[in-house]
């Protein structure tokens, strides 16, 4: 599986523009937006992750089967991969892939709109001291809205991921999230508020899936992967894709609480102005992690290769290029927002109240968490995930810490990131890493040895040709 220089280009212009829509936003969203309103767009935006948390694993996994698929190996396994048998595709195995993996999301859509309209609704009327004004009905039913096409286009993602169009399946991204700050700069600017920022939020979804069905009809013009496909091979591609999928989905869950949940209790135990500005700090803070990661996702269907191939070889080289390359980004980033982003904040909204001890604790903590989800992602290439029950017990305790540090100790936002920190820093921060440079015999100097030589060539070979 070849993966192109422009490839990595578009998962950095992905990452950045589907994890940074807000933060490009965020001159004019601070300037039209009331504090209430962006505290609850936060609100809006965590609810929303957890009704993404429905897809349960299923788009990590099917990812992985579909690159099996394409790399022609004979059937799926529950556990571990089976051995390349066929040369080319195997076409058949591809189509059954596909009509699970479309069967899989309508569910997953109809389940995650169903919990928003009835638990999420709940949630947002309590927050709201139960005045639900009809603009905010409005906004959180389009929102709804929104959610639900996002979910249900979100298969084709995985599929052109799988088949390693790494470019396609982040132009996707790329040009509706470009749609989505068009419509959002002009909405909020004839005055519309929160509706705007949701109206086009539910428009680049339907813009999303139309693009992703072209790219992948594109891409797989030439292979016969319409046939017909019995009711017993999609219940068995099920079983198989779901054993592990529910531990991917576990991780997702851990993962959420060990983030995201956080703006969820600043809301409902401190209030929503407090909860606009640390909003803001661990937007951007998870942004600049996730673009450091952006690396590893462009090469992750060329690392699966690697494990059914057993390419040592080639599969150190992605690690170490992968890590270095998270490393330098992020901490490149987090000065950048130190010395340009915070003054640039502290223009727009002067009446930014700016903690710089959370600030401190939280670059931190997303700098050792995010470290440690990619560690565990290269593990999950082979099909295995060792790591999913600690990153549950974690995600548990640390959730629970943080409630105490601010409930019972009334320690605000500082509460709320260090409970995350210091669970986190007692098993899996450490643990993930060294397992897997274990698992692929590297040390931890040979990150930054052979990564950064790795890297070096590759930019100097990109300039060259250029």
């Amino acid at each position: 599986m070849d993966i192109k220089k422009k490839d990595v280009i578009w998962v950095y212009l992905a990452r950045f523009f589907s994890l940074g829509v807000n933060v490009i936003l965020l001159p004019i969203i601070l300037a039209y937006l009331t504090d209430k309103e962006l505290g609850l767009w936060y609100v809006f935006a965590s609810i929303s992750q957890i009704v993404n948390l429905f897809d349960f694993g299923f788009n990590a996994t099917i990812s992985r089967h579909m690159t099996y698929a394409w790399s022609g190996v004979g059937e799926l396994k529950r556990y571990r991969v089976d051995e390349v048998s066929i040369q080319g595709h195997n076409e058949h195995l591809m189509a059954v892939v596909v009509r699970t993996c479309r069967i899989v999301y309508i569910f997953i859509a109809l389940a995650a709109a169903l919990v928003m309209l009835t638990i999420g609704t709940i949630y947002v009327y309590e927050i709201l001291d139960h005045q639900f004004l009809i603009v905010y009905c409005y906004s959180w039913c389009i929102y709804i809205l929104g959610v639900f096409i996002n979910l249900l286009y979100g298969y084709w993602a995985s599929l052109l991921q799988g088949i390693g169009a790494i470019a396609e399946r982040n132009k996707m991204v790329v040009y509706s999230k470009l749609i989505q700050l068009m419509l959002a700069f002009l909405f909020l600017y004839l005055g519309w508020g929160l509706l705007g920022f949701v109206i086009a939020f539910a428009i680049s979804g339907i813009f999303l899936g139309r693009k992703g069905r072209l790219y992948f009809t594109k891409k797989t013009y030439y292979l016969n992967i319409k046939d017909k496909v019995d009711v017993y091979e999609i219940k068995e591609c099920l079983g198989i894709i779901w054993a592990t999928a529910w531990k991917d989905g576990l991780v997702m869950i851990a993962q959420y609480f060990s983030t995201q949940a956080n703006t969820l209790i600043c809301a409902y135990y401190i209030d929503l102005t407090t909860t606009s500005s640390y909003g803001i700090i661990t937007q951007i803070t998870s942004v600049l992690a996730s673009v450091s990661m952006a690396y590893f996702s462009a090469y992750q269907p060329k690392c699966s290769s690697s494990y059914l191939k057993k390419d040592k070889t080639e599969l150190k080289e992605i690690v170490c290029s992968s890590v270095f390359v998270y490393k330098l980004i992020y901490i490149v980033g987090v000065i950048s927002f130190v010395i340009i982003g915070i003054p640039v904040l502290r223009f727009v909204r002067p009446n930014m109240d700016i903690d710089f001890e959370m600030l401190i604790l939280i670059v931190v903590f997303y700098y050792l968490y995010y470290q440690h989800c990619l560690f565990a992602s290269i593990i999950a290439s082979s099909n295995e995930l060792p790591f999913y029950k600690a990153f549950v017990i974690s995600a548990v305790f640390s959730f629970t810490v943080s409630i105490l540090l601010v409930k019972k100790f009334d320690w605000g936002t500082i509460g709320l990131v260090a409970g995350q920190l210091i669970v986190n820093l007692m098993y899996n921060d450490w643990k993930w890493p060294l397992y897997t440079l274990k698992m692929i015999n590297l040390n931890i100097l040979d990150i930054y040895r052979k990564g950064g030589k790795l890297v070096y060539n590759e930019l100097k070979g990109f300039i060259i040709n250029k």
